[in-house]
């Protein structure tokens, strides 16, 4: 259903005042939103895009807000172009087909995404990093629930500026780009941006030769290994140029006011927000003892994922079998070693990071310190999901008549899955890596990127499963029907009255990694080709492996070439090492998702265009489709349309806008949680 102005205005009108907890004062910007002027003004930016209230990026709502979709293109389709062509009447048809790919965007995460931010930062205040996703009923939403913005660019400084200036709230921007050109400098200057990062002498003498209102923040150098993108190779001052850059800005008449870092896009691991915030804590006492520069800001950068597996994770909170030494190593990727020495890989969701990185801040820097941070993908990455059809299909037979593709029962691959213990998926986990190590060491060319390939191999086998034990509890689901406490956290647990909703299925997976989890056999050998396939060419610095291409062995059953790839919604593959999932979203025939117990089969999906790189995936398993058929991606919100080019002529696709929070929970969402129940307190009640 599309939003009209009346049911709106009634829904928000009937919020019930005990479901408004009282605003938590801590973090300045939250402060100064006043929760039912902004419930109106959400409600008027929905209205503005016609957004539809009940469709949702997973679920149920995914499927009311494809068919929405289906029917309103349906009702525009036209073919007087084709007509007025003088070719036309060489068609055998003009009718023509639903084909044309599409986001449905989830207005509805933003919401819940923003409560859980202030439910576990509530000090922090967030500047939305306009780069993740420069979409902007995005940017208008983050603006009407408290959020200012990072960005780093003169177009992205009028964006902003522009796309919320009719709001009620002007948000707080920070330039944070450290290598500005001079012009972008200026004009932000005009635009009354002052705050501007900065990692070097030549942007301090830069800055002082524009205006001498401009306030500095110092990028600070950190360890980012282990995150998704790194960017310390880039940006950031090391501790040996900490003095020199304050003195330059002291002898250059600027104010430095604050420290940031960065500690990488989709960090796992808390430790490195630690080693960062001990060493901004240093540069704050460097700076006051040595320069008299009282410092007030603190930037703790982004990096905290957002994707719908990052944020719980069933197989652990639900395992009754799991005992509680287990429990402790949630969101942890163990060695192959099991020395005591050797700290296993972090493999941490936002919750958990939080959680050790919340006190730090309390505990290393004074309240009249403004903290604030730049998240992005935890925002937006879960906000969208891409559909798009099928506009070719291919068996890799050679002989027809006696080609008989590998089956995997859908049903059967699915419930061996749900069997594996917490530290069997461990173990499945360090088969990857080992499975490409053994291999590296035979292969010249597998050797010079054995690292890289352990690494990744190990992260992307984490996220297959949990992303697959997510979407067990949330397939079924109908997430504009599921009360205010789902609506507080869209992407956390399920609720006890919705465990008994499942629906399993491997459709997605990688074939490799669904068959060794149905082995109980640790020497079994595992194909590394296939397993490095899999994470996509992309993955291993754009290098493509033509011996995969080039083997008969190691093609996958089918082909389906879709319509969005890699120069599109995809370049976050070969940009931001994500990690993509195919789904049937509709089958020919009137086919809806796949039933339990259905073939699936290796398969290989590709891109539109026609570069030999433009590969989405290879050996995850599909069932048998057709042209015309329909697939989903989730949590493509993140660094993919924000990077979408028309190479080759195709376009990047079109957004839906949906709502999955009823209009009736956004007063008291917007309030945020009740100031007086701490963190540990909404814990204890929770259990």
């Amino acid at each position: 259903m599309t939003m009209n102005s009346s049911s709106l205005n009634d829904s928000i009108a009937s919020t019930s005042a005990s479901m408004s907890p009282s605003r938590n004062q801590r973090a300045a910007s939250f402060a100064k939103v006043d929760h039912v002027e902004a419930s109106g003004d959400l409600g008027d930016v929905l209205r503005e895009w016609n957004v539809m209230l009940g469709g949702s990026t997973i679920g149920k709502g995914l499927l009311k807000a494809a068919d929405h979709h289906f029917q309103q293109q349906q009702q525009k389709m036209s073919v007087s172009h084709l007509a007025a062509l003088p070719g036309a009447s060489d068609l055998t048809t003009l009718a023509l087909p639903l084909e044309d790919p599409f986001y449905v965007v989830d207005i509805g995460v933003l919401v819940s995404q923003v409560y859980q931010w202030r439910r576990f930062f509530p000090r922090i205040e967030p500047f939305y990093a306009v780069k993740c996703n420069p979409d902007p009923i995005i940017i208008q939403t983050l603006c009407v629930l408290g959020c200012n913005f990072d960005c780093a660019s003169q177009n992205e400084i009028k964006l902003v500026q522009d796309t919320t200036r009719h709001l009620p709230r002007t948000p707080d921007i920070l330039y944070a780009n450290p290598c500005k050109p001079r012009s972008h400098l200026m004009e932000a200057v005009c635009r009354g941006v002052t705050l501007v990062t900065f990692d070097n002498v030549t942007e301090v003498q830069k800055c002082a030769g524009i205006s001498n209102k401009i306030q500095l923040i110092l990028r600070i150098l950190t360890d980012d290994r282990g995150s998704q993108c790194r960017l310390s190779t880039k940006f950031g001052a090391p501790p040996a140029q900490w003095r020199i850059l304050l003195k330059a800005a002291q002898i250059h008449g600027l104010d430095v006011v604050g420290v940031s870092f960065h500690v990488g896009s989709g960090c796992r691991d808390a430790t490195r927000y630690e080693l960062a915030l001990r060493d901004a804590r240093k540069v704050f006492d460097m700076a006051k003892q040595e320069f008299g520069m009282e410092m007030n800001i603190l930037d703790i950068g982004g990096g905290f994922p957002g994707e719908t597996h990052s944020i719980w994770n069933p197989a652990v909170e639900l395992d009754d079998d799991d005992d509680d030494e287990d429990d402790e190593d949630e969101g942890k990727d163990v060695n192959s070693k099991d020395s005591e020495d050797e700290e296993p890989d972090r493999f941490m969701f936002f919750q958990e990071i939080a959680k050790q990185v919340a006190p730090l801040v309390d505990e290393m820097f004074p309240s009249n310190v403004r903290v604030i941070s730049e998240p992005g993908r935890y925002f937006v990455a879960a906000a969208a999901t891409l559909c798009c059809s099928v506009v070719s299909a291919r068996s890799n037979a050679y002989d027809a008549s006696s080609f008989e593709p590998e089956a995997i029962n859908d049903h059967e691959a699915s419930v061996q899955l749900e069997d594996m213990t917490r530290q069997e998926e461990q173990q499945l986990i360090r088969k990857r890596a080992v499975s490409i190590g053994d291999t590296a060491e035979s292969d010249a060319v597998l050797s010079t990127i054995h690292e890289e390939l352990d690494l990744y191999s190990k992260l992307f086998a984490c996220q297959q499963l949990t992303q697959h034990e997510f979407d067990v509890y949330n397939d079924d689901l109908d997430l504009f029907k599921e009360g205010f406490k789902s609506a507080a956290d869209l992407l956390g647990p399920p609720e006890p009255n919705q465990m008994h909703i499942r629906r399993h299925t491997v459709e997605g997976m990688t074939f490799p990694l669904v068959e060794a989890s149905g082995s109980k056999d640790e020497q079994e050998e595992s194909c590394a080709m296939l397993t490095l396939a899999a994470a996509g060419e992309a993955a291993v610095n754009g290098v493509v492996m033509q011996a995969v291409a080039d083997s008969a062995p190691l093609q996958d059953d089918f082909a389906y070439y879709i319509n969005d790839g890699v120069y599109g919604a995809f370049n976050n593959i070969m940009f931001d090492h994500a990690q993509v999932r195919p789904r049937v979203l509709r089958m020919s025939a009137d086919e809806s998702i796949p039933k339990e117990g259905k073939s699936l089969f290796a398969s290989t999906v590709f891109g539109p265009t026609c570069d030999s790189i433009d590969v989405i995936a290879r050996s995850v398993l599909l069932p048998r489709l057709k042209v015309g058929d329909w697939m989903y991606f989730a949590n493509m919100g993140a660094y993919t349309m924000a990077a979408s080019s028309s190479f080759n002529g195709f376009t990047p696709s079109e957004k839906v806008y949906v709502c999955s929070v009823q209009p009736e929970y956004f007063d008291a969402l917007i309030a945020g949680p009740a100031e007086e129940s701490s963190l540990g307190e909404e814990e204890k009640k929770e259990e």
